[in-house]
């Protein structure tokens, strides 16, 4: 994607990136407490016990200084008591530690699916729980709020028509398997598309309490600090490259094969769960590349952003844009992988996709 040569529109967007961080945030701080404890209720508005407008609501309204750059630098349990305090000047880094701070019951609370109110969608292994429902919900109502001319598009189905031209892209747990087992990481994913183009996003891991986010044409970030241009792996023989699999079997099935002619020829594998994720650490240098089929809008419109304001090379296969197949990579393995998927027929298993 070329940088934007729409400079009129780039204070704008860092606007946008701003309150993408602050929605992100405090729906990260409401899926820590909601797992935390054990369950979602789904009363009103989704915010838990004693919530009213304090931990959830204050990590995404009130943010004030610091929020357009995300820095989680204050603000301590502000969010993750649920407390009043939490919001004025020290929201937006009172959400960030929130999602540090909820790590223990958040992220190592261990499987509960019962009281999580576990369901599935497209497959057994596509779930969905209360919390993500809880998580889209508090960010629909906040953004119908905040700007009410705005559309939305969320993974748990919410939608609205905008007439502002902006719509929101939200994805409430992106890593929902990982966030019901208790395994770390999850994300919650917001981006923001001006007449089809994502042209700001944030994606936020309550496990560890980071948010990456990004502004088109202003560059990307980690908590602030600005990421890009520095990888690891010279060649694909040394790179760690990360992937996920589709919930169909038979998908799975074809994913297996080209895994393992990929497999030999790189350095290492990971598999996080979160494309949302995925796609900010290769924009961190922490992966060389990633690749993965069947993703959706919601999964990696934030992430992809991300990737790209830092320099990675995004795309499809034989010179198309990310489509049923998407591939994210540091320049210097980006056409090695991309060949080599090629090579091994990822075409076939992008077509299974429809």
């Amino acid at each position: 994607m070329p940088r934007a040569d729409d400079s009129d529109h780039t204070d704008d967007h860092t606007e946008l990136m701003a309150l993408a961080v602050r929605l992100a945030r405090g729906a990260g701080s409401l899926t820590v407490r909601l797992r935390a404890d054990g369950r979602a209720d789904g009363r009103g508005d989704g915010r838990p016990d004693g919530g009213a407008d304090g931990g959830a609501d204050g990590g995404a309204e009130g943010r004030g200084d610091g929020s357009a750059d995300g820095r989680p630098d204050g603000g301590g349990d502000g969010g993750a008591d649920g407390g009043a305090e939490g919001r004025g000047d020290g929201g937006a880094e009172g959400g960030g530690d929130c999602g540090a701070e909820g790590r223990g019951d958040g992220a190592d609370g261990g499987a509960d699916g019962g009281s999580l109110g576990v369901a599935v969608k497209s497959s057994p292994t596509d779930v969905v729980t209360d919390v993500d429902r809880a998580s889209e919900r508090w960010l629909a109502d906040e953004l119908a709020r905040l700007r009410p001319d705005d559309g939305l598009l969320g993974e748990e189905g919410a939608h609205r028509p905008g007439g502002s031209g902006v719509r929101w892209v939200v994805d409430p747990i992106d890593g929902t398997v990982n966030f019901l087992y208790g395994l770390r990481p999850y994300a919650v994913s917001v981006a923001a598309e001006r007449d089809g183009q994502v042209v700001a996003g944030a994606v936020h891991d309550p496990t560890s309490g980071e948010t990456f986010s990004a502004a088109l044409g202003a560059g990307a970030y980690l908590d602030g600090a600005p990421i890009g241009g520095r990888w690891v792996a010279a060649e694909l023989a040394t790179a760690v490259i990360a992937t996920g699999f589709g919930y169909d079997a038979g998908v799975r099935a074809g994913q297996g094969e080209v895994l393992a002619g990929l497999l030999p020829r790189i350095g290492n594998l990971r598999r996080l769960g979160s494309a949302a994720l995925d796609l900010c650490y290769v924009a961190a240098g922490r992966l060389d590349g990633y690749y993965e089929h069947g993703l959706k809008d919601w999964d990696r419109a934030a992430g992809l952003l991300v990737a790209t304001e830092a320099g990675v090379v995004v795309g499809g296969l034989r010179g198309r844009p990310p489509g049923v197949l998407t591939v994210a990579a540091s320049p210097t393995v980006a056409a090695e992988l991309t060949t080599l998927l090629e090579e091994l027929g990822a075409d076939d298993i992008a077509d299974l996709y429809g």
